[in-house]
């Protein structure tokens, strides 16, 4: 769940251009254009490819500036793009073996085209292919760095294409963590697809290498003299044949380097910060004061959820409100805002910008950053790194001491991610997820959601098993996640989704709107109701997949969703605050009725106080600077091995 940062227009040209300049060099003539029997070919191939390519150009033009740049990424026009020049591939390979047959002898076509004027040299040219030792084996040289620069340039296009702002913290996290565990089929039917494509290229290529390596002879007749003279051509020079693997190579590895921000990324893990020694906080019972009469807490993260999807009157950018429940249910509560009226968070960073990120951060006050320490550690694996951050204080230990009895619940499969590894700790803590809801009696259907259980199969569980949990004498803390919103499959439309509106994203945005609603109104009308207190909050940006929807045009500033119901606490101020996700881990606490001394837990501050949060202290370009930078402090104290289960607040002291 990918990251979310703007994308420059020069980037999002590149992959309009690219992909012409790359077929072209592909097909490059394999020797000086005066040798070849096909000059004429192949003028007129690539001047037609050119015409038909600048009137494309110019039908895409008003459409095209009208994308923003996030959507221009990932126009769905691109693969037909690609397509178009593939086309003309395949008619100008089909043309020329006619040519070679034509041109093989003498015929009464050869001669038509002489007095057509097409073949004007006084030479009708044909080529026959002689072989050359070691032709084999340098062809196979060729395909092999061929097969590889093609890997790159393939993976970073498919990126580009479906996560436009993945940063390598997210792919680093997911090589070390999703991959040990269950993986999306469609993301592995992708990747084979890819591989499968890259290969059958690179069969391709071999042959057009293997023919390329063998060394050709020219029959130059002459009608005029009867006469059949026979020459060898000069081999083409290495550049040459390297040409077409260089641009490949250096475009595709520079799009993958952009995509994923490795330039940012090396940048600031070559200059260490000590932001941690200077302002973390560690939580301990000393500084973190329960109220006698303990409320409930239920914490809904809802998946890629903006305020971006209200009107403009409300503080969105659309003509229409697709959240219209949502942002009453904030009207007649609290929520934090970055302007005046509705807003939220406005600051966002890689390293808590995907799901588990965000659910790091907001659960400990730090962010997620994987590439720690050790190379060797941070990119291979490390055997010991097997529980995320298992030495960092989370909000569910602190929870646990207080006598809280915790459920953790999502539709999708909590593997994924390792999230399975972060939560439910404890004997009296549960986890519910796709798997458990598939093998016991819990739907009421078959789910059909492309990650496991939708969000309208998931939320009567979750109500099922609030009423178990407040049947206990003890406080509860509930955590649930929305997914149909998951905008890499363009969201998700259940049968409860609105059929008038047509893009399955903005149906699906739509519906979590009331799901989650009618879920709290529910809460509201249960006996229990009024002594918990509810959270809804986004969990990071969406990655662009609806066109109907206005994003970020005429200097929008897009937020997350933040909404909190029963709060015991009223804030100094809540409009025209600098946060990130990391404050919502104290503010939480603070909402519970909770007194922090200091009202700062790591790296987060409680935003029911009038203590800054550390991006309006620091200023926000100077705080993204140094919580990205290199941590000594981080390295040391979080990602440390301990027993399981944990023990309360003293996870690395």
């Amino acid at each position: 769940m990918a990251s979310q940062f703007p994308i420059d227009r020069t980037h999002s040209l590149l992959m309009w251009t690219i992909p012409a300049v790359l077929i072209w060099l592909l097909f490059l003539p394999s020797k000086p254009l005066r040798y070849s029997p096909f000059w004429f070919l192949r003028i007129l191939f690539f001047g037609i490819a050119g015409y038909f390519n600048v009137l494309y150009l110019s039908r895409l033009k008003e459409v095209y500036a009208k994308l923003s740049e996030e959507e221009l990424s990932q126009y769905k026009d691109f693969p037909k793009w690609i397509l178009f020049w593939l086309v003309f591939c395949l008619v100008y390979a089909v043309i020329r073996r006619i040519m070679e047959i034509i041109l093989s002898k003498e015929t009464w076509v050869q001669k038509f085209l002489l007095e057509m004027g097409v073949l004007w040299s006084p030479f009708v040219k044909t080529e026959k292919q002689v072989k050359r030792r070691g032709a084999l084996l340098r062809s196979i040289v060729f395909t092999i760095l061929f097969l590889i620069v093609l890997a790159v340039a393939a993976t970073g296009f498919y990126l580009m294409y479906n996560f436009p702002n993945m940063d390598i913290e997210a792919v680093e996290f997911t090589v070390r963590f999703a991959n040990k565990n269950n993986y999306s089929s469609e993301v592995m039917m992708t990747a084979l697809l890819i591989a499968g494509g890259v290969l059958v290229a690179g069969v391709i290529f071999f042959i057009m290498a293997y023919r390329r390596e063998q060394a050709s002879v020219l029959k130059k007749q002459d009608f005029k003299k009867t006469a059949m003279i026979e020459c060898e051509t000069n081999q083409i020079s290495a550049l040459h044949k390297l040409l077409p693997l260089l641009v490949i190579g250096i475009t595709g590895t520079g799009i993958l380097v952009k995509t994923l921000n490795f330039g940012q990324f090396l940048r600031y893990r070559l200059h260490p910060s000590t932001m941690y020694e200077e302002h973390y906080v560690q939580p301990t019972p000393d500084i973190i004061h329960f109220p006698e009469d303990k409320k409930n807490l239920i914490y809904i993260f809802m998946e890629s959820y903006e305020n971006t999807y209200t009107s403009i009157e409300n503080g969105g950018n659309q003509t229409t409100d697709y959240m219209p429940e949502l942002i009453k249910l904030a009207d007649d509560n609290l929520y934090f805002s970055n302007r005046e009226g509705h807003g939220g968070q406005s600051v966002f960073f890689p390293t808590v910008a995907y799901t588990m990120a965000s659910s790091v951060a907001q659960t400990s006050g730090i962010p997620l950053t994987t590439a720690v320490g050790n190379p060797r550690q941070s990119l291979l694996g490390n055997p010991v790194y097997t529980n995320i951050l298992s030495s960092a204080v989370r909000l569910e230990d602190v929870l646990h001491d207080a006598g809280y009895n915790q459920l953790f619940a999502t539709g999708s499969d909590s593997t994924f991610g390792g999230y399975n590894t972060y939560v439910a700790q404890y004997e009296n803590d549960e986890l519910f997820d796709a798997n458990i809801a598939k093998k016991g009696d819990f739907l009421s259907r078959e789910p059909e959601g492309p990650w496991g259980v939708e969000d309208c199969l998931l939320f009567p569980v979750v109500k099922d098993k609030v009423r178990e949990l407040a049947k206990k004498d003890a406080p509860f803390a509930v955590t649930a996640y929305t997914i149909d919103t998951h905008s890499y499959e363009h969201g998700f439309r259940c049968e409860n989704c609105d059929s008038s509106i047509k893009d399955d994203f903005i149906a699906s945005v739509e519906c979590s709107n009331r799901i989650v609603s009618e879920f709290v109104h529910w809460l509201e009308n249960e006996p229990y109701g009024d002594d918990t207190v509810v959270i809804v909050v986004g969990d990071h940006l969406a990655d662009i997949k609806a066109k109907e929807l206005r994003w970020a045009d005429d200097g929008y500033v897009r937020t997350t969703y933040n909404c909190f119901i029963h709060a015991q606490k009223t804030p100094v101020n809540r409009n025209n605050r600098i946060f990130t996700t990391m404050d919502m881990f104290p503010t939480t606490l603070s909402a519970l009725g909770v007194t922090i001394d200091g009202d700062r837990l790591g790296l987060g501050t409680d935003l029911f106080s009038a203590t800054p949060t550390l991006c309006e202290e620091m200023g926000t370009e100077e705080f993204l600077e140094q919580v990205q930078m290199r941590s000594y402090y981080y390295n040391a104290h979080f990602w440390q091995p301990i027993e399981l289960p944990r023990n309360v607040y003293n996870s690395h002291t």
